[in-house]
């Protein structure tokens, strides 16, 4: 991939920077009192992960001489974080303005040029000082493979290209600084070669852009990824400048719930906002809702097809209603309708569903109680029971009770007095409350003679 830089000369040292390169007339001259710069900020180079830079070519448009003399020299460095932008130096010095600065990259003469104005071209892959910090270091040829077009190749690195990676790689700048009197040109322009040093990294693609008073534009991607829901961005764009945000909203199907971010946003809020300082990707997750099914039946039986605690949405489930016996199943009721034994529920809330039944209601039966036949002042305690076929609860109570006896629901007690005798008839009444039995006991008190009856007072006088 080629980055492409340039600025063009006008009034002064520098103007407004373009590709485009102007008429001849429009060259500027370095007089014998200047030095100029030309900064190119690192983060304007935008170079894609596991590529490198491999070659670049430094060229001076339309160069040429306009001193009288006839007998001037220019110089031309490699600088490390030269002020930002152009910028004009007053050169009272003579020779080299930047001597002591950066890397020599060359130094030409009016005999080396033609008579009338012409590009020169410096490759930096080409050049090398003996005196270069960088090279001490490797003291050789500085080699990689690199993988252009997937194919592994090998670059051998200069002195100039390797300080122009050091320069790039770890300061806020890099540049070019020339040096002359009487010296004329209409621009300069860098052309950066980026090779793969990754096989299995993109081919690079060939992107130019102009270095100038403010940053060039660098574009970026957002990729969002979604299921079950839906993220929309604001603004909506497929490139964004650096520094802008991007607001992205989700919002659920039916049946999910937005359980957070990721990737390059975090959090659990419907909206997040991202600023684009690189390509960013996004990813918004969700979980399927779970519901529960309440189930409830007197007098029979619901069975549920699946059988489990809890339902994902849109699950089916099959209810099934059997009566126990005695009783007839009569519908739905809640979240299911219909009189049919069997009914399907289709899960998308919590949901609650009862069986109803009614069954034919049969009477409590009470247990058999004798007659009995018993003296006066001869004590009676007898029980009275009774059962429901049913189930139901069951009340018992006394009619026709004589005098002086009780009956509490379950125990009748009595002691008939002198004079009690004869013959007596209680009605015993079981109810479930909508249907009651009822029995008759007879109860004989049978008189005692005179004797019996003194001795009896007297055991009772002795009590």
């Amino acid at each position: 991939m080629l980055i492409r830089t340039s600025f063009v000369c006008a009034v002064g040292f520098c103007a407004v920077l373009t590709l485009t390169q102007p008429a001849a007339h429009a060259q500027s001259v370095i007089d014998e009192q200047n030095a100029g710069t030309w900064s190119i900020g690192n983060n304007e180079l935008n170079i894609p992960t596991g590529s490198i830079i491999t070659q670049g070519t430094l060229s001076i448009h339309n160069a040429s001489f306009v001193s009288e003399t006839g007998s001037e020299t220019v110089f031309v460095h490699l600088l490390d974080n030269p002020d930002a932008g152009i910028t004009e130096y007053t050169d009272s010095q003579t020779g080299d303005y930047f001597e002591r600065y950066g890397v020599h990259l060359a130094q030409f003469s009016t005999s080396d040029l033609p008579a009338g104005p012409s590009d020169i071209t410096l490759e930096l892959g080409q050049i090398t000082d003996a005196s270069s910090a960088v090279w001490s270091v490797f003291g050789q040829p500085f080699t990689i493979t690199t993988f252009p077009s997937a194919t592994a190749s090998q670059v051998s690195y200069s002195s100039a290209l390797l300080e122009l990676l050091d320069y790039a790689g770890t300061g806020r700048s890099f540049g070019f600084g020339l040096d002359c009197d009487g010296f004329a040109f209409s621009g300069l322009t860098l052309e950066l070669t980026i090779e793969s040093m990754d096989s299995s990294a993109p081919s690079a693609t060939k992107a130019t852009f102009s270095i100038g008073e403010t940053a060039p534009e660098v574009l970026y991607t957002l990729t969002t990824t979604v299921a079950n829901g839906i993220i929309t961005r604001s603004p909506d764009k497929d490139t964004y400048t650096h520094g802008e945000t991007v607001t992205l909203t989700v919002s659920a199907n039916t049946g999910y719930t937005f359980a957070g971010w990721s990737g390059d946003a975090t959090g659990t809020s419907d909206s997040v906002t991202v600023t684009m300082d690189s390509n960013k990707s996004v990813t918004a997750n969700f979980t399927q809702n779970t519901y529960t099914l309440t189930t409830a039946a007197t007098n029979g039986t619901i069975t549920k097809s699946p059988n489990k605690i809890t339902y994902t949405h849109g699950e089916v489930v099959t209810l099934t209603a059997a009566a126990n016996a005695g009783y007839t199943f009569t519908g739905w009721s809640g979240d299911a309708t219909g009189t049919s034994a069997s009914v399907t529920v289709t899960m998308n809330s919590n949901k609650s569903v009862t069986a109803n039944f009614n069954g034919t209601n049969q009477a409590p039966l009470l247990n058999p109680i004798e007659n009995i036949s018993i003296a006066e002042k001869d004590r009676l305690d007898f029980a009275v029971t009774a059962i429901d076929p049913d189930g139901d609860p069951v009340t018992i109570t006394a009619e026709g009770l004589p005098d002086g006896a009780t009956f509490d629901g379950s125990v009748f007690q009595w002691t008939p007095w002198y004079l009690d005798a004869g013959t007596y008839e209680i009605q015993f009444t079981a109810s479930d409350g909508n249907k009651s039995t009822t029995t008759t006991v007879t109860i004989i008190v049978q008189p005692i003679k005179a004797r019996d009856w003194y001795e009896k007072w007297i055991e009772h006088l002795k009590t």
